[in-house]
């Protein structure tokens, strides 16, 4: 949901709607994480907040650079 959402902004260059998305999905995945009891499925969610950090960093990257642009 908010991951594809986030990067579809992303695609479209909607930098800051994409970083609210992104927040919005790490949020959620961060719950799940808690949540996990087997060791072995940890990864999987991981992976997915790796991703998600990944594309905060990005939009935060594009629209701070917006921002300072002449």
């Amino acid at each position: 949901g908010h991951l594809l959402l986030a990067q579809a902004y992303a695609a479209n260059k909607e930098w800051e709607k994409a970083f609210i998305e992104y927040d919005r999905a790490l949020f959620i995945m961060q719950g799940y994480l808690k949540k996990v009891k087997n060791d072995q499925v940890r990864p999987f969610y991981q992976n997915y907040i790796n991703e998600i950090y990944a594309g905060m960093r990005y939009s935060y990257q594009r629209l701070k650079g917006a921002a300072d642009a002449p």
